[in-house]
């Protein structure tokens, strides 16, 4: 016959058909059920657990984020996570080294700067002069009167010369003289040119020679020279005589040359020179 259930008699779990599960007691009250057996609380059990925990948590309002700070200031150490100098997880010295750096240039540009001269390192103790020019405005000390020194200049260091000159000269007792003809372009630059004269007196007969020493002296090569007998003495009334005696002339040099008579006529007269050149 059916078996009626009722407090005293309470149904198993073969009877209502969950025989593989096990029957368990409850409780009002909770209890850890670490190493023993499972136990199953009550709603109530679990309502006061849920209310003890509610009870005992933070409270956000007194608890500031200074406090949280404080509590991870705490922890420490380069395995804690925490550590400033960590950077994707590298320290700080593995960014110092320039070959971990990406994206730099391959080269830097110049840029205008200056070193005191005790930074630079590696100076010679001393240093050999060499040739150089410092505009008139970086040399100090100057005096401000410079005593005339005796010195010269180039023709072509002159300025502001004129393009004509006036004949200058000099004539001597002797009847011998020179003076500027003008200036001349030659291959050689620009050269002054004078005419000078004279004559070589006392000329008796065939073969006589006499030296004539310039009245100034050339500075190259005579350009030309001209010699030729009067028939009579210098610096005489000239008489009626219209004898022209030949002059050779030899040994020519800047500053004198050597006049001959070469005429067969034992007479004796003097012979005028002239000669170009430069000075």
């Amino acid at each position: 016959m059916p078996s009626i259930y009722h407090t005293a008699n309470k149904p198993s779990n073969a009877d209502v058909g969950l025989s593989n599960l096990q029957n368990w007691s409850y409780s009002h009250s909770y209890t850890d059920a670490t190493g023993g057996a499972t136990k199953y609380a009550s709603g109530k059990a679990v309502a006061d657990a849920y209310n003890a925990l509610n009870s005992s948590k933070l409270n956000a309002a007194s608890y500031t984020a200074a406090d949280v700070l404080a509590k991870l200031k705490t922890v420490g150490g380069a395995a804690s996570g925490l550590d400033a100098d960590l950077l994707d997880g590298q320290h700080g010295d593995y960014y110092r080294a320039w070959a971990n750096l990406t994206g730099v240039p391959a080269a830097f540009p110049p840029s205008s700067h200056a070193h005191t001269w005790t930074s630079i390192t590696g100076k010679p103790a001393t240093f050999p002069p060499s040739s150089h020019s410092h505009p008139w405005s970086e040399v100090t000390g100057k005096p401000a009167t410079y005593p005339p020194a005796n010195h010269g200049h180039s023709w072509e260091e002159i300025t502001g010369k004129p393009e004509l000159f006036n004949p200058t000269g000099e004539t001597f007792a002797d009847g011998s003289g020179w003076t500027v003809i003008g200036k001349v372009n030659t291959p050689n630059g620009v050269k002054t040119m004078i005419l000078q004269w004279g004559w070589a007196r006392g000329m008796s007969g065939p073969g006589t020679t006499k030296y004539i020493t310039f009245p100034i002296a050339f500075n190259c090569p005579v350009e030309q020279i001209h010699a030729q007998g009067t028939g009579y003495p210098w610096n005489t009334s000239g008489g009626t005589s219209s004898v022209i005696n030949v002059a050779q002339i030899h040994s020519v040099t800047t500053v004198g040359m050597r006049v001959q008579d070469g005429d067969t006529d034992s007479t004796t007269f003097d012979i005028s020179w002239e000669a170009t050149g430069y000075i």
